[in-house]
């Protein structure tokens, strides 16, 4: 026990001084910037010694002053001012004006287990987050608080063996959390006298009715390795280490899962909403991390053994084919992959002119939206230029265009004429 290893003398009672470290970084004028605001208060003498000694032209004093300058503004902006630092922080203010808690929300995933849930960070470090169930001190014996202190003494010795770090969480909460009332309330609910029953159930109604408008101080840990080694027996570490709690005035630990770990930030900042899995992507995106498809079309083979290399147009034709699916406007088999490839959905969509919602991506997709436009105007000029073969005009321009859709787009322009047969056969009645 702890009154066992205490040193006393002469009455008092020994306790080691604290180490602190030097906090002289976080004063804005430290020792490294003085040292080079004296420097250059020399340089700046020696060097106008310098200047009134010499014999130099008007050209020269110019080109000595501006070399001067131009470093003397460089080592005051990059050393003493720290220009590249408060940059950062003034686009990083600018980018967070109107702020949510993914700003200080820097874990990238998260990885749900039966036992709890495993928090990995973008700087590597993993770890896990439990919460203290207190237990009711009432009754206890005597030496209680003095058991509860060597509980404490015995976990943090099991962290510093395990080579675990932890930071300690103590939240205000709705007292309605508390699991204690829930157990009350099944005790009440299972007593055998009617009449009992029944004056005990109001009166755990009436303590729910006051913890809801009350707030409780609850004990959070997060426990946390700086390398994600060993991340299989990161939990298993955790509650061998938080068991020696249960010794003191604790009933229960519990390892937090996936959707209590998304709750505890509201707790924290005492708000009502947050997106963790948009949390989780804006880490991403903040660090300038792009995360490469993990499939890529290179080629397609068909029923008939031919095949097709897949180059951005076809995967721009394919996304837009699936989207057609998606939507209604065409029905599973009713087209082909091939036919699809080959132009036939530029000529529908023409011949129809209905739009559909594309797939989004960072893709620019300017370059197959003029090439569909430049085919809906060479369509309509070879269906009209169809037409007026009979009066000889455009007759060369439809034949240019013709052979451009049938040998550069691939376009089977037979289902033009047959429209046009069916349409002089609808006005001959």
């Amino acid at each position: 026990m702890i009154s066992k290893r205490l040193k006393k003398k002469n009455g008092k009672i020994f306790m080691p001084m604290n180490m602190s470290v030097n906090t002289d970084s976080e004063n804005f004028m430290n020792v490294p910037k003085l040292i080079v605001t004296a420097l250059l208060v020399v340089a700046s003498f020696v060097f106008g010694n310098f200047i009134m000694k010499s014999r130099l032209n008007l050209i020269g004093y110019i080109i000595y002053m501006l070399v001067f300058i131009l470093i003397f503004q460089l080592v005051v902006r990059y050393i003493i001012v720290e220009e590249t630092y408060f940059s950062k922080m003034y686009a990083k203010h600018l980018a967070n004006k109107r702020t949510k808690l993914d700003v200080i929300w820097k874990i990238s995933s998260v990885r749900n287990t039966p036992e709890g849930a495993i928090l990995m960070y973008n700087t590597a470090k993993i770890g896990c987050v439990i919460r203290l169930e207190r237990d009711t001190i009432v009754g206890k014996a005597s030496d209680n608080e003095e058991l509860h202190a060597d509980a404490w003494s015995d976990f943090y010795r099991e962290l510093n063996e395990k080579k675990l770090a932890y930071v300690q969480l103590n939240l205000m909460e709705l007292a309605e959390k508390d699991k204690r009332i829930n157990d009350l309330a099944n005790i009440a609910s299972n007593v055998e006298n009617e009449n009992l029953r029944l004056i005990l159930e109001q009166e755990v109604g009436y303590i729910k009715e006051i913890s809801r408008a009350t707030l409780s101080e609850n004990d959070y840990i997060l426990i946390y390795r700086n390398s994600a080694n060993k991340m299989d027996s990161l939990i298993e570490d955790v509650k061998e280490a938080a068991a020696q709690l249960l010794k003191g005035a604790y009933s229960d630990v519990v390892v937090l899962s996936e959707k209590d770990i998304y709750d505890l930030p509201k707790s924290m900042y005492n708000t009502e909403y947050f997106d963790g899995i948009g949390a989780q992507i804006n880490v991403y995106k903040n660090n300038n991390t792009k995360i490469k498809p993990v499939v890529s079309i290179t080629s397609i083979t068909f029923s008939d053994a031919s095949s097709m290399d897949i180059g951005d147009r076809e995967r721009k034709v394919i996304s837009k084919l699936t989207s057609l699916v998606k939507d209604g406007s065409l029905k599973y088999g009713e087209w082909s992959l091939k036919e699809a490839l080959n132009g036939r959905m530029n000529i529908i969509n023409f011949k129809n002119k209905t739009t559909h919602s594309e797939l989004v991506d960072d893709t620019n997709y300017s370059d197959i939206d003029s090439t569909e436009n430049d085919n809906k105007k060479v369509i309509k000029s070879t269906k009209t230029g169809k037409r007026k073969r009979g009066k000889n005009q455009k007759l060369e321009q439809f034949k240019e265009d013709e052979n451009y859709l049938e040998d550069s787009m691939g376009i089977d322009l037979s289902i033009l004429d047959e429209l046009d047969d069916e349409t002089d056969l609808m006005s001959e009645e």
